[in-house]
Protein backbone atom coordinates (compact mmCIF):
# COMPACT_ATOMS: atom_id res chain seq x y z
CA UNK A 1 0.00 0.00 0.00
CA UNK A 2 1.41 3.38 -1.00
CA UNK A 3 2.32 5.70 1.87
CA UNK A 4 0.89 8.67 -0.03
CA UNK A 5 -2.51 7.04 -0.50
CA UNK A 6 -2.56 5.92 3.13
CA UNK A 7 -1.70 9.45 4.29
CA UNK A 8 -4.43 11.04 2.13
CA UNK A 9 -7.28 8.62 2.77
CA UNK A 10 -6.20 6.86 5.94
CA UNK A 11 -6.10 3.09 6.34
CA UNK A 12 -9.74 2.67 7.32
CA UNK A 13 -11.06 4.54 4.30
CA UNK A 14 -8.77 2.55 2.02
CA UNK A 15 -10.06 -0.65 3.60
CA UNK A 16 -13.57 0.31 2.48
CA UNK A 17 -12.43 0.99 -1.06
CA UNK A 18 -10.71 -2.37 -1.34
CA UNK A 19 -13.83 -4.35 -0.43
CA UNK A 20 -15.72 -5.67 -3.46
CA UNK A 21 -19.44 -5.08 -3.37
CA UNK A 22 -21.64 -8.17 -3.37
CA UNK A 23 -25.11 -8.70 -4.75
CA UNK A 24 -27.96 -8.97 -2.26
CA UNK A 25 -29.69 -12.28 -1.63
CA UNK A 26 -33.13 -11.98 -0.11
CA UNK A 27 -32.92 -15.46 1.43
CA UNK A 28 -30.22 -14.26 3.86
CA UNK A 29 -30.37 -11.69 6.67
CA UNK A 30 -29.13 -8.18 6.07
CA UNK A 31 -26.79 -6.47 8.54
CA UNK A 32 -26.32 -2.72 8.86
CA UNK A 33 -23.20 -1.43 10.57
CA UNK A 34 -23.65 2.23 11.47
CA UNK A 35 -21.51 4.86 13.15
CA UNK A 36 -21.42 8.61 13.68
CA UNK A 37 -18.78 11.16 14.58
CA UNK A 38 -18.82 14.92 15.13
CA UNK A 39 -19.30 15.85 11.49
CA UNK A 40 -20.69 12.81 9.69
CA UNK A 41 -22.47 9.49 9.66
CA UNK A 42 -21.48 6.29 7.92
CA UNK A 43 -23.00 2.88 7.40
CA UNK A 44 -22.52 -0.34 5.49
CA UNK A 45 -25.23 -2.74 4.32
CA UNK A 46 -23.85 -6.28 4.47
CA UNK A 47 -24.65 -9.96 4.04
CA UNK A 48 -22.29 -12.73 5.12
CA UNK A 49 -19.72 -10.10 6.17
CA UNK A 50 -19.60 -8.79 2.58
CA UNK A 51 -20.59 -5.17 1.78
CA UNK A 52 -23.52 -4.55 -0.55
CA UNK A 53 -23.69 -0.76 -0.28
CA UNK A 54 -22.05 2.13 1.56
CA UNK A 55 -23.43 5.34 3.07
CA UNK A 56 -21.29 8.32 4.02
CA UNK A 57 -22.94 11.65 4.72
CA UNK A 58 -21.84 14.91 6.31
CA UNK A 59 -24.00 16.24 9.12
CA UNK A 60 -25.67 19.62 8.72
CA UNK A 61 -24.69 22.31 11.20
CA UNK A 62 -27.98 21.71 13.02
CA UNK A 63 -27.31 17.98 13.37
CA UNK A 64 -23.71 18.58 14.46
CA UNK A 65 -25.18 20.02 17.67
CA UNK A 66 -26.98 16.77 18.56
CA UNK A 67 -25.82 14.57 21.43
CA UNK A 68 -23.64 11.54 20.67
CA UNK A 69 -26.65 9.28 21.33
CA UNK A 70 -28.77 11.22 18.83
CA UNK A 71 -26.02 11.26 16.19
CA UNK A 72 -25.62 7.49 16.48
CA UNK A 73 -29.39 7.07 16.26
CA UNK A 74 -29.44 9.38 13.22
CA UNK A 75 -26.81 7.22 11.49
CA UNK A 76 -29.09 4.20 11.95
CA UNK A 77 -32.13 6.13 10.78
CA UNK A 78 -30.41 7.37 7.61
CA UNK A 79 -29.06 3.91 6.81
CA UNK A 80 -32.47 2.27 7.24
CA UNK A 81 -34.08 5.00 5.12
CA UNK A 82 -31.52 4.53 2.33
CA UNK A 83 -31.86 0.74 2.21
CA UNK A 84 -35.52 0.40 3.22
CA UNK A 85 -36.37 -1.27 -0.10
CA UNK A 86 -34.07 -4.16 0.89
CA UNK A 87 -35.19 -4.32 4.52
CA UNK A 88 -38.95 -3.72 4.48
CA UNK A 89 -40.09 -7.35 4.59
CA UNK A 90 -37.02 -9.04 6.09
CA UNK A 91 -35.52 -9.42 9.54
CA UNK A 92 -32.26 -7.48 9.79
CA UNK A 93 -29.61 -6.66 12.36
CA UNK A 94 -28.20 -3.22 13.14
CA UNK A 95 -24.71 -3.12 14.64
CA UNK A 96 -23.70 0.04 16.48
CA UNK A 97 -20.84 0.95 18.79
CA UNK A 98 -23.21 2.92 21.04
CA UNK A 99 -24.31 0.36 23.62
CA UNK A 100 -27.40 2.20 24.90
CA UNK A 101 -29.00 2.03 21.43
CA UNK A 102 -29.24 -1.73 21.90
CA UNK A 103 -32.30 -1.08 24.08
CA UNK A 104 -33.91 1.67 22.00
CA UNK A 105 -37.25 -0.14 21.74
CA UNK A 106 -37.46 -0.81 25.50
CA UNK A 107 -36.43 2.67 26.68
CA UNK A 108 -38.80 5.42 27.68
CA UNK A 109 -38.30 8.17 25.14
CA UNK A 110 -39.49 11.61 26.20
CA UNK A 111 -37.60 13.62 23.59
CA UNK A 112 -39.92 14.60 20.69
CA UNK A 113 -37.19 14.22 18.06
CA UNK A 114 -36.31 10.70 19.22
CA UNK A 115 -40.01 9.75 19.37
CA UNK A 116 -40.35 10.86 15.75
CA UNK A 117 -37.32 8.79 14.79
CA UNK A 118 -38.61 5.67 16.57
CA UNK A 119 -41.96 6.09 14.77
CA UNK A 120 -40.13 6.05 11.43
CA UNK A 121 -38.76 2.60 12.32
CA UNK A 122 -42.15 1.11 13.25
CA UNK A 123 -43.21 -1.88 11.21
CA UNK A 124 -39.65 -3.01 10.52
CA UNK A 125 -38.36 -6.33 11.86
CA UNK A 126 -34.93 -5.61 13.31
CA UNK A 127 -32.73 -5.94 16.33
CA UNK A 128 -29.97 -3.61 17.46
CA UNK A 129 -26.74 -5.21 18.63
CA UNK A 130 -23.70 -3.66 20.25
CA UNK A 131 -20.44 -4.02 18.35
CA UNK A 132 -17.19 -2.59 19.69
CA UNK A 133 -15.89 0.46 17.85
CA UNK A 134 -12.64 -1.34 17.01
CA UNK A 135 -14.63 -4.00 15.15
CA UNK A 136 -16.90 -1.53 13.35
CA UNK A 137 -14.12 -0.47 10.97
CA UNK A 138 -16.00 0.31 7.76
CA UNK A 139 -18.82 2.36 9.30
CA UNK A 140 -16.31 4.24 11.46
CA UNK A 141 -14.18 5.09 8.42
CA UNK A 142 -17.21 6.22 6.42
CA UNK A 143 -18.45 8.48 9.23
CA UNK A 144 -15.05 10.17 9.50
CA UNK A 145 -14.50 10.55 5.76
CA UNK A 146 -13.61 14.09 4.79
CA UNK A 147 -16.41 15.67 2.79
CA UNK A 148 -14.34 17.67 0.31
CA UNK A 149 -15.72 20.35 -1.93
CA UNK A 150 -16.18 19.56 -5.58
CA UNK A 151 -13.95 21.88 -7.58
CA UNK A 152 -14.38 20.33 -11.03
CA UNK A 153 -16.62 17.85 -12.71
CA UNK A 154 -15.19 15.71 -15.47
CA UNK A 155 -17.32 13.89 -17.98
CA UNK A 156 -15.68 11.08 -19.88
CA UNK A 157 -17.13 10.30 -23.28
CA UNK A 158 -15.80 7.19 -25.01
CA UNK A 159 -14.23 7.84 -28.42
CA UNK A 160 -16.70 5.53 -30.17
CA UNK A 161 -19.59 7.80 -29.08
CA UNK A 162 -17.83 10.79 -30.64
CA UNK A 163 -17.22 8.76 -33.82
CA UNK A 164 -20.94 7.93 -34.08
CA UNK A 165 -21.89 11.58 -33.57
CA UNK A 166 -19.49 12.63 -36.34
CA UNK A 167 -20.92 9.99 -38.67
CA UNK A 168 -24.41 11.47 -38.17
CA UNK A 169 -23.18 14.83 -39.43
CA UNK A 170 -21.77 13.26 -42.61
CA UNK A 171 -24.87 11.18 -43.47
CA UNK A 172 -27.32 13.44 -45.36
CA UNK A 173 -30.09 10.83 -45.41
CA UNK A 174 -29.91 10.29 -41.65
CA UNK A 175 -29.89 14.07 -41.03
CA UNK A 176 -33.14 14.41 -43.01
CA UNK A 177 -34.76 11.63 -40.95
CA UNK A 178 -33.64 13.19 -37.66
CA UNK A 179 -34.83 16.66 -38.70
CA UNK A 180 -38.22 15.25 -39.71
CA UNK A 181 -38.57 13.59 -36.29
CA UNK A 182 -37.56 16.74 -34.44
CA UNK A 183 -39.74 19.15 -36.41
CA UNK A 184 -42.83 16.91 -36.48
CA UNK A 185 -45.79 18.85 -35.06
CA UNK A 186 -46.90 16.13 -32.66
CA UNK A 187 -43.40 15.60 -31.26
CA UNK A 188 -43.73 18.67 -29.02
CA UNK A 189 -45.82 18.31 -25.86
CA UNK A 190 -46.97 21.96 -25.87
Amino acid sequence: MSEGIERIFGFNWLWCLLQFLSYQTFSKNFVIEADACDKGVGAVLMQDHRPISYLSKALSLRNQGLSVYEKEFLSILQAVHKWKHYLISHHFIINTDHQSLEHILEQKIDNALQQKWVCKQLGLDYEVQYKKGKENIAADALSRREQGECATITVTIPSWVTDIQKSYEQDDELLLILQAKIVKDNSFPF
